[in-house]
């Protein structure tokens, strides 16, 4: 009889195979008993134990079976790390181990009803711990789904705002437009953020180029508003954010933000896009650091937050809000909006409002919005009648045919005999 091998197979492969692969278990079990009792590793098994508990509680699903498995592979991985002082890599990993426990959790208290604020108050410690380590920096309640009418809609849709400041757009929300919504806003700056928690608003006190937009608790937010600082855009500063190097800086992270978001449209995809690129929101942000204002480069925190928070499946983000100053270029704003559009924005548009029209002084605000879905949700932002300004004179209580300086007195420029950086105008008219 000739020889049944497979053509090419060395004689003894298939032995060969069998003690390379018991050499090699023989060593995993070695390196996961060196590593008994590393904080990371005890993460990793106890997201074992958790993922095995679920897999056997739902024999028929797949997907079970397998994070069963990778978690019993993270272990071995997670020793192997320990064993060789990759700390960064151990921790990685139990971060991960950490995450899933956190979403089994979930699972489980989702499956035994509706998750109300007794229930989440009723929590045991270890419970409640691990959920607000989850949703960090974010309330653990904001890792559930909203609660919903008969009619499937949302009761209390959740906002959040970026560089939220002291709180005038979320007062505009709340006080001005009696909007019922759930707002979490987040600021850099700590006198801001004092200001709008004692106004009675909840803001984060955070960097938000820091967090991370796929976070879990923001999978059931319905609205992001952004307002990045305005300096390096308006007139009246020194305008870096308008270079030309600076612009073509900002388009491309753009651009690269939809890619690592998953969203460049890719012909041969059954979704219709490329899959993510694999950049980190870090990676996607590094060519910032060129730019000359730093503040300019926030900008791009328009598109990498919606992108990244609908990148999480089951987001229900349908709506992004931004004010920025007018001189906003046009090419950030074509890029910002060409990279939503892509990502199913299908109702896109822009204004540029002037506060003088709405009863208040001359300030001129660039407005942009994107909602997804077919129906334009947006409605006219003009008056419906013209609201008056009050003049400068009738804000400070002073009578008519006044004149006042606009930024103090300063030495006259003796070519043109006017001030140098400023002016005097008449109090008659609104404030500039």
């Amino acid at each position: 009889m000739g020889d049944t091998r497979a053509l090419g197979e060395p004689a003894g492969g298939t032995l060969s195979f069998a003690a390379d692969a018991a050499e090699q278990e023989a060593a995993d079990a070695a390196a996961v008993a060196a590593a008994a009792g590393h904080p990371a590793l005890a993460e990793c098994w106890k997201a074992a134990a958790a993922l095995t508990k679920y897999a056997n509680e739902n024999p028929d699903d797949q997907e079970a079976e397998d994070w069963r498995s990778e978690a019993t592979e993270r272990i071995v991985e997670c020793a192997h790390a320990v064993n060789e002082d990759y700390e960064a890599r151990a921790d990685e990993l139990a971060r991960e181990a950490r995450g899933e426990c956190a979403a089994v959790t979930l699972g489980r208290i989702e499956d035994q009803g509706p998750v109300t604020a007794e229930r989440l108050a009723a929590l045991d410690e270890e419970t409640r711990s691990l959920l607000e380590w989850y949703a960090a920096p974010f309330p653990i309640e904001w890792l559930f789904a909203p609660e919903r009418d008969t009619f499937g809609r949302i009761l209390r849709k959740r906002v959040i705002v970026l560089f939220h400041g002291p709180g005038g757009l979320s007062l505009g929300l709340r006080d001005i437009l009696g909007a019922d919504v759930d707002i979490i806003g987040i600021d850099l700056d700590g006198g801001a953020v004092a200001t709008a928690v004692a106004a009675g608003l909840r803001v984060i006190h955070a960097d938000v180029t820091a967090l991370d937009p796929e976070n879990p608790a923001l999978q059931y937010v319905s609205i992001i508003a952004l307002t990045p600082p305005c300096q390096a855009f308006t007139p009246s500063g020194l305008g870096k954010g308008r270079y030309a190097a600076s612009i073509d800086i900002i388009r491309r992270v753009i651009w690269e933000a939809g890619a690592a978001a998953g969203f460049l449209p890719w012909e041969h995809s059954a979704t219709g896009y490329a899959p993510r690129s694999g950049d980190t929101w870090d990676e996607v942000r590094a060519p910032l650091a060129q730019l000359e204002d730093p503040r300019a480069g926030l900008m791009a925190e328009v598109i990498i937050w919606p992108l990244g928070m609908l990148a999480r499946p089951g987001s229900i983000l349908e709506c992004v809000m931004v004010e920025q100053s007018s001189a906003l270029p046009r090419q950030i704003e074509d890029a910002l909006f060409g990279e939503l559009k892509q990502a199913g924005w299908h109702t896109t548009e822009a204004w540029t409002l002037d506060a003088v029209d709405y009863g208040a002084s001359h300030r001129k605000r660039r407005f942009m919005a994107a909602h997804r879905g077919p129906e334009k949700p947006f409605v006219d932002v003009a008056p419906a009648a013209p609201i008056p300004a009050p003049t400068f004179a009738q804000v400070v209580g002073w009578p008519t045919g006044r004149t006042y300086l606009t930024r103090g007195h300063r030495p006259v420029d003796p070519e043109t005999g006017r001030a140098k950086g400023g002016g005097s105008r008449s109090a008659d008219g609104p404030c500039p």
